[in-house]
């Protein structure tokens, strides 16, 4: 393909293709006799003949041909479903358009469409480039990414083609002919031969800016906290920890003496951290402030610090909807049994963002970031808006509420609501613009460990517009299982251990369909994550579909934003070693979801048994093991579903690890026990937690156990798991538990005029003498205890909880 102007007459496209106006969506998979498929080739090949930039004439050709016969409607419709429906089918397309439109195939590094494509703010200095309407370059810049779409992606290594993906494109691969011995542990030959194939061609595409290495990656899930701030990085790492100790309460007479003895010995941010890292009591710093809680203070925050640079946190999940400025918690109505959110340990109302500026266009006015200007967002960004409002696809994307998600009712968005110009401008603000989206999405996470809630809150601020519609445009106009499925991609430049293994993305979070794409984002020694939404709760995560509105539809985009309900994680691989971990961390989620009110029906834990009885074997590799131990020393919130656990759970020895025997009862058998005199006893631990399941999670702060089924045992499908609660003390009075919720829901409406209106927590609680008993019992441990009633989220149809 040239744009060099030499074209002669005979040359010319034949157009007649477009005189079929009609909706071109196919009814098949063959995109030969796509109508839509058939338009969107023959537009490319005629935009390949026209030298735009430097012929008046052919300028006049293009503006005819966008604007009178192939019209923004039908362009757009066209484009959308060439990614929606015909994305698989890429290799055959390229193939056919070689073979059917052009003479010799399209050289990269002379492709003047590619050339702009991959430099969005740049054009070429001609006077008619200066002279381009904003309507004219926004489909300029649509048919060069086009270009791109179809002839470009596997030469620069966004896509393998099916041989290559088949394995049978190299010989054996050098890892392959290594003996078995010199390999490392879950060494992986087909990854191996992947980066091999990609390796081969990541200059090509490093060369790009979306690509290039000062790029700080589109699909890498960034860390708080390990970002360097301005300065002098030891210096402003103990200016916030002076500041975090003054908000603990530590006096203002231990804090001058501990920043005298760090400038006396000249403490600096790694000796301070070695100081504390074993006993406290031996930590040199106590032994010169003499200052034991200040002591202490020190040594929970750089434990913090640690956990938050060698693992990785997906930001806060602020709200700006006026109904969560005064919150402690979310509403009963709005969570599950399934799905507790503990919000890292914050209150709602502390998570809730003040608006800096009165309108999006104001917002937007005051964006700072390189290679962005008011201009750019006049020119291109609501050009690119306004042509998508009138698609196909635009109108076809509504606002849904599920049963399950209650996101429409929180935003006050109406059901049935389509996308508008403002979701649309959010859209192309993130997916177009790399540097000032690295700037929104910063907004959600700690610059560096000691960064206060306040000082990230007002920089996300100065996003308010953009956060909100964009939250809403995900979790309200976005799919979830079976519409949207797995697997996700992404990457991280560093290899980190993971802290939870159903992980909630609450700050905007970017993943791709393709492996292949997140590979030439992730640096020689990171490492590939793998995110999945196709088991248990993550079926209910919300996400949204990019491809069809990004600049960049070649990355086949997913946006996951609000962390509503958490997402699996699938697999881990790391790029120097090959080595991939999908099997071990597979073991690892599963557990994660049995302690996070959930199920597992794996059958086997050949890795995870050995770490759960602290076992150092040999063959546990060093990643496996330090991602268990962060993991556990991340764990802050346990959920547990007795009526889950007991039924659902295949492997009983993961389950004999966690719980003594679970006994299920029904509520008549429970209400006759009472009756007749006959309940647990103070020595009976049926249906209790093991001791060891908080000394393996020992910053656990909250434990919420349900003990009954969702109708609360009361017919013969029901099911009630009772037990002991001066037995229960035992086993938690010396966790570091601070809230525990015990649930059980009462019989429903239609229930209670045979099975009454009380639950087991009410029966027993309506025994004056036990319940004396208890309460003094927990006092003595510093608990206070209470019976309430809690709205669940089936209200309407008459269920109540007790908690």
């Amino acid at each position: 393909l040239r744009e060099d102007g030499n074209n002669d007459e005979n040359d010319r496209v034949d157009l007649s293709v477009f005189d079929d106006t009609r909706n071109g969506e196919c009814e098949d998979q063959d995109f030969r006799a796509c109508l839509s498929m058939q338009r969107l080739l023959v537009a490319l090949k005629y935009y390949s003949t026209l030298n735009i930039l430097d012929s008046e004439d052919d300028l006049r050709r293009f503006q005819h041909f966008v604007f009178k016969v192939y019209t923004n409607n039908n362009f757009v419709d066209d484009y959308v479903h060439l990614s929606m429906k015909h994305e698989h089918q890429l290799e055959e397309i390229q193939t056919h358009f070689v073979q059917q439109h052009m003479q010799n195939e399209c050289d990269l590094s002379k492709c003047v469409y590619t050339a702009r494509h991959q430099l969005l703010a740049n054009q070429a200095n001609t006077k008619l480039a200066l002279q381009l309407d904003s309507r004219l370059r926004h489909f300029q810049t649509m048919f060069d990414e086009l270009h791109f779409y179809v002839l470009h992606l596997f030469e620069v290594g966004l896509r393998l083609t099916n041989k290559e993906k088949a394995g049978s494109h190299v010989e054996a691969d050098d890892d392959a002919k290594n003996d078995d011995n010199a390999k490392p542990a879950h060494f992986d030959a087909d990854f191996a031969r992947t980066n091999r194939v990609l390796s081969a061609r990541h200059d090509l595409a490093s060369s790009f800016e979306r690509f290039s290495p000062g790029n700080d990656g589109r699909y890498d899930l960034m860390v708080a906290g390990n970002e360097k701030a301005n300065g002098n990085d030891d210096a402003t790492y103990l200016d916030n920890l002076y500041r975090n100790l003054k908000a603990k309460g530590v006096e203002n007479e231990s804090i001058l003496k501990l920043q005298q003895v760090i400038k006396d010995h000249e403490y600096d941010t790694e000796s301070l951290d070695t100081d504390f890292e074993d006993d406290m009591k031996s930590a040199n710093i106590q032994l010169y402030t003499d200052d034991e809680e200040c002591s202490k203070v020190i040594q929970n925050e750089l434990q913090l610090s640690r956990a938050s640079s060698s693992s990785f946190a997906v930001g806060f999940r602020f709200y700006y909807w006026p109904k969560f400025k005064t919150l402690d918690d979310l509403p009963a109505e709005y969570e599950s049994r399934f799905n507790q959110n503990d919000h890292g340990g914050y209150k709602v109302r502390e998570l809730y963002v003040e608006k800096k500026y009165g309108s999006f266009k104001e917002e937007i006015a005051s964006y700072r970031a390189e290679k962005w200007n008011l201009q750019i967002y006049n020119e291109r960004v609501r050009v690119k808006a306004i042509s998508f409002l009138s698609s196909k696809i635009v109108k076809e994307t509504k606002a849904r509420l599920r049963h399950d998600y209650r996101g429409l009712e929180l935003y006050g968005i109406a059901k049935g609501a389509v996308l508008g110009y403002p979701n649309l401008v959010c859209l192309t603000l993130y997916c177009d613009y790399s540097e000032l989206s690295a700037v929104f999405t910063g907004s959600f996470r700690k610059k560096h460990p000691f960064e206060t809630l306040s000082a990230v809150k007002r920089r996300n601020s100065s996003f308010w517009w953009w956060s909100k519609i964009l939250r809403e445009t995900v979790e309200a106009f976005g799919q979830s299982y079976p519409d949207l499925k797995g697997p996700f991609y992404c990457g991280m430049s560093m290899v980190m251990t993971m802290p939870q293994f159903q992980i909630r993305l609450n700050g905007p979070v970017s993943t791709t369909k393709y492996d292949a794409v997140a590979l030439q984002f992730s640096k020689a020694h990171g490492m590939l994550i793998q995110l999945d939404n196709c088991s248990g709760i993550a079926e209910y995560v919300r996400g949204f579909n990019c491809s069809w509105i990004s600049r960049y539809r070649a990355e086949d985009e997913r946006l996951f934003f609000g962390g509503y309900y958490p997402i699996n994680v699938q697999g881990v691989k790391l790029m120097k070693t090959k080595q991939n971990f999908e099997d071990v961390l597979l073991e690892m989620c599963e557990l994660d979801k049995m302690l996070n009110g959930g199920y597992s029906e794996q059958e086997e834990f050949v890795t995870l048994l050995p770490l759960l009885s602290g076992a150092s074997a040999p063959e546990i590799d060093a990643y496996v093991a330090g991602t268990f131990g962060r993991y556990r020393k991340a764990k802050t919130m346990l959920n547990l579903n007795l009526h889950e656990l007991a039924e659902r759970v295949l492997h009983k020895g993961v389950l004999v690890w966690m719980m003594h025997t679970l006994i299920k009862t029904s509520f008549e058998e429970e209400k006759a026990a009472t009756v007749s005199g006959i309940v647990r006893s103070d020595l009976d631990k049926c249906n209790l937690p093991r001791r060891q399941l908080f000394d393996t999670f020992p910053n656990c702060k909250e434990l919420v156990i349900s003990t009954t089924d969702e109708y609360g045992g009361c017919n013969k499908y029901g099911a009630m798991y009772s037990f002991s609660l001066l037995s229960f003390l035992e086993v938690v009075k010396s966790s570091e538990l601070v809230k525990i919720v015990i649930k059980a829901n009462i019989p429903d409406l239609s229930e209670q005029e045979q099975y009454g209106d009380k639950c087991w927590l009410d029966i027993f609680w309506m025994d004056k003498e036990k319940k004396r008993s208890v309460e003094e019992a927990y006092q003595a441990q510093g608990y206070s205890i209470k019976l309430e009633p809690k709205l669940v989220e089936d209200a309407e149809a008459g269920l109540f909880e007790r908690w």
